[in-house]
């Protein structure tokens, strides 16, 4: 019985941080409870009850989050990494030409593209 409990606590936690995560999204898109819960496709009750942690976020409702508002599915359960999902990421035509000419230069002359790269480095985030 007695574990039972702990985990019961780790999942209000655990539902908690979520909610909370699910609010701080919310409120950086300027939505109110009923135009995020109308995008979702629930009640604002049900909204409410998520951002406090009351009931657990069902993962359709997880999935829905990540996909309309381009959120990473680890920030969104675990507070992890970065919050926008890589896969979101724009660039612009000038940028996407200079990467597609670095693969080509990877590819017909590795040693150039070392060069460029080493030069480049110091500016690149990782």
């Amino acid at each position: 019985m007695k574990n039972k409990h702990i985990l019961s606590n780790k999942m209000k936690k655990n539902h908690r941080k979520i909610g909370e995560r699910i609010r701080e999204i919310r409120k950086e898109k300027g939505l109110t409870q009923i135009e995020f819960s109308k995008i979702l496709g629930i009640t604002q009750d049900k909204l409410s009850k998520y951002e406090n942690g009351r009931v657990g976020v069902p993962i359709e409702i997880i999935l829905k989050i990540s996909d309309e508002f381009k959120i990473s599915l680890d920030w969104l359960l675990k507070g992890k990494g970065p919050k926008i999902s890589k896969k979101t990421y724009e660039f612009d035509e000038e940028i996407y030409k200079i990467a597609q000419n670095l693969q080509i230069l990877k590819e017909d002359s590795p040693e150039w593209y070392e060069k460029v790269k080493k030069t480049i480095s110091p500016w690149l985030k990782e």
